[in-house]
């Protein structure tokens, strides 16, 4: 062991004022920690009124008020120690939390590193609460209150004035307060019937009172209650709701809010089910805004994984995965909204139709492959009338007779299908459309077997560690679904024997890496192996580019019999509401619209 010089190697305990400032550190990184903590509390007291007031961000002063049950007056300085607590009794009591803090360590960590006023009245005391104040943990005053309203107040003053090399570190008075926006804001969402002010230097931030779990949603989504698709599924004692905004989309995950037991979770399994569910309704780089909500048995889900407790790990992943993809999957494919809505038409809508043309957003690769069961596929082949129906029972969904109740009326460039109804005009995105129905077939045969494997004359060399050619090894039987024939070949490489059929080479290597990346990256129980539906991004973008190079093309001229057979079949497919790439494959323009643009 090396040591510096002027230094001591001998082993000895802290001292408790340091440990407690160590302890501290690990539990309260920022203002919005604090807050955290507190507003945790106040909820498992049972709060239905929390207030929050912040000055500079609350690195000068944060307060949190509750109406909650308060704590007894006996018990007030107990709760000031570290690891006091009232949520649990023994190490079992761990696996049956249904509370949102446990551990007993935010209190006294927060008042050893701030000037810290406690106002707190048990229900059912009288008149009479109590009042404290400790400074760097060290208790100063101690006196009862008279007057004071059931429920806590926890003043915290000069946050971190005591760890001068953690208060350089603290954000901008304006990004500390949006982030303790945001996490109000979470807390408002999987606690409707609770109230919450947010208050940053006097300037009210938040307002939200008690409200139904879809007005409080939208409220927070910034929507009409009515843009919001709920969904719900229930497997033995594990049940998932929640709801998605119909028509957001998001750059990034953040609008992706996952709650377990009513907590605000990150969880890379929940996030994976939901991308891999709403996929067909996405854009690439396009991500949902949806609130989705697990509850499970709480022996089944360990929240004591990380300090914060934003981490969770689940004892049946697998079947946690199952029916959040489940739910959502129905949800994608359901077509409650036939068809997406013109915008109200605009003098820069027509000024647009001027402007040159911009590249297409997704640029078709320049191969294709085949699934065990497919042809090569042509218009043709699809000729007259298209097959309405698909000899796969995975495939067959009850015709919803959407499209084919419209009536045709013409094809306009012949790449948009014209029809109307009692409502107006309805306009099918020819190309958009007869892709996801090749895209649900191709994926169906996929799925039920697999890709065709194309032996190769040369053998394409693959570099990988020890632990990739083991995982390469252990999922033989997966890649060889995928349509790869891998062996080892040294202690450093594995050898190409075959590849998805039609496949260019150099593509297929790129697959095969991110797929064998994947399975080592992923836990067992939710890998691909696992469950086969569960396809990469990388191999549902494969899938989709199959697709689109056996579907009717745009300009591509259509008699009113095959217009019809592709409406036919846009019934018989799930998600047909949008293409594979996400772009919509109908819109309505309605009368109301139409008379408008005549100024009617």
């Amino acid at each position: 062991m090396n040591v510096q010089p002027g230094t001591s190697n001998t082993i000895h305990v802290l001292p408790r004022e340091l440990a407690e400032k160590i302890a501290a550190g690990e539990v309260i990184e920022r203002p919005g920690s604090v807050i955290k903590e507190l507003v945790e509390n106040a909820l498992d007291a049972g709060a239905t009124q929390i207030r929050i007031e912040l000055e500079d961000g609350g690195k000068k002063r944060l307060t949190v008020r509750d109406d909650g049950c308060g704590i007894a007056d006996t018990e007030v300085l107990t709760a000031l120690e570290r690891h006091a607590t009232s949520k649990i009794q023994t190490l079992d009591d761990l696996w049956n939390l249904d509370t949102m803090g446990f551990r007993g360590e935010a209190l006294p960590s927060i008042a050893a590193i701030s000037r810290f006023t406690l106002r707190t009245r048990a229900a059912g005391a009288a008149n009479r609460g109590r009042l404290v104040y400790l400074e760097g943990g060290k208790l100063l005053r101690d006196e009862p209150l008279l007057e004071l309203d059931p429920g806590t107040s926890i003043s915290v003053e000069d946050l971190f004035y005591n760890v001068p090399a953690r208060l350089k570190f603290q954000r901008a008075r304006s990004g500390e307060s949006a982030y303790i926006r945001e996490m109000t804001e979470h807390f408002a969402l999987t606690h409707p019937a609770v109230s919450f002010t947010l208050l940053s230097d006097n300037r009210k931030l938040l307002d939200l009172d008690p409200a139904a779990h879809p007005e409080r949603i939208a409220r927070i989504f910034g929507t009409a209650s009515e843009n919001l698709e709920n969904f719900e599924s229930r497997f033995e004692d594990t049940a998932v709701f929640g709801f998605l905004d119909r028509d957001a989309r998001a750059t990034n995950s953040r609008q992706i809010f996952l709650v377990v037991n009513r907590r605000i979770v990150k969880d890379r399994l929940l996030q994976q089910a939901v991308l891999t569910a709403l996929r067909p309704r996405m854009l690439e780089g396009e991500y949902p805004r949806i609130f989705l909500s697990l509850e499970v048995p709480r022996g089944d889900v360990d929240v004591n994984v990380h300090p914060t407790k934003s981490e969770v790990r689940f004892r049946r992943s697998r079947d946690v995965f199952q029916i959040v993809h489940g739910a959502l999957s129905k949800l994608a494919g359901a077509v409650s909204r036939p068809f997406y809505s013109a915008p109200a038409p605009t003098a820069q809508a027509f000024a647009a139709q001027q402007a040159p043309s911009t590249p297409p957003l997704f640029a078709t690769s320049a191969f294709g492959f085949r699934t065990k069961t497919d042809a090569p596929s042509s218009w043709g082949a699809h000729d007259p009338a298209f097959k309405t129906q698909n000899t796969d029972p995975a495939f067959n969904i009850p015709a919803s007779h959407l499209f084919t109740s419209l009536q045709y009326l013409g094809q306009l460039k012949n790449t948009y299908l014209l029809f109307q109804d009692a409502e107006g005009l309805v306009l099918i995105d020819q190309h958009a459309a007869h892709e996801r129905v090749n895209y649900e077939r191709i994926r169906a045969d996929f799925l039920r077997t697999g890709l065709t494997p194309q032996p190769l004359l040369v053998s394409i060399t693959v570099k990988c560690k020890p632990d990739g050619l083991l995982t390469a090894e252990e999922s033989r039987a997966t890649f060889e679904k995928l349509g790869f024939e891998a062996e080892p070949f040294g202690e450093e490489s594995l050898l190409l024997r075959a590849i998805p059929e039609g496949l260019d080479p150099a593509k297929a290597q790129e697959l095969f890496r991110a797929l064998l990346a994947e399975l080592q990256e992923t836990p067992a129980a939710e890998s691909l192996a696992a469950d086969p539906s569960r396809l990469s991004p990388k191999l549902e973008r494969m899938l989709s580019t199959a697709a689109c190079h056996s579907s009717i093309r745009a300009g591509q001229s259509l008699s009113p019999k095959q217009a019809r057979a592709l409406a036919a079949q846009m019934d018989a497919t799930p998600a047909s509401l949008n293409c594979p790439h996400g772009r919509p494959s109908s819109i309505r323009l309605t009368f109301a619209q139409i008379e408008n643009l005549f100024k009617r």
